[in-house]
């Protein structure tokens, strides 16, 4: 088996990925079905996903059917639904406290 080199470089600098890792946190999730809810997430397929892994696309499969147990989702389309939910929530929140905060820095543009 291939071994995975930090697969964190991959999503570590999007803050999406960010939030929705605080959002999977709960469920307890193996750092590899982590890594795959990003990578689903993100978009990839479980054939992607197996030939990053260097896996076959049935073990990607068995990965799934214990994250859907966990969260309690019956598939892909639900499991994506409900976290890009969970993250847009996040977002509004983080939009209503920013509106909150007084801004220090003001910005006048001066006629030329």
């Amino acid at each position: 088996m291939k071994k995975y080199v930090n697969d964190m470089t991959i999503f570590l600098n999007k803050p999406l990925d960010l939030a929705l890792r605080e959002n999977l946190k709960k469920y307890k999730f193996t750092e590899k079905q982590t890594m795959i809810c990003l990578m689903l997430m993100d978009g990839w397929s479980n054939l992607e996903i197996a030939n990053h892994y260097d896996l076959e696309v049935a073990t990607i499969k068995n990965h799934m059917i214990r994250i859907y147990g966990r969260t309690g989702l019956e598939n892909r389309a639900i499991f994506i639904s409900h976290f890009l939910k969970l993250l847009f929530a996040d977002l509004q929140k983080s939009a209503e406290v920013s509106k909150k905060i007084p801004c220090k820095d003001t910005f006048t543009i001066l006629p030329q």
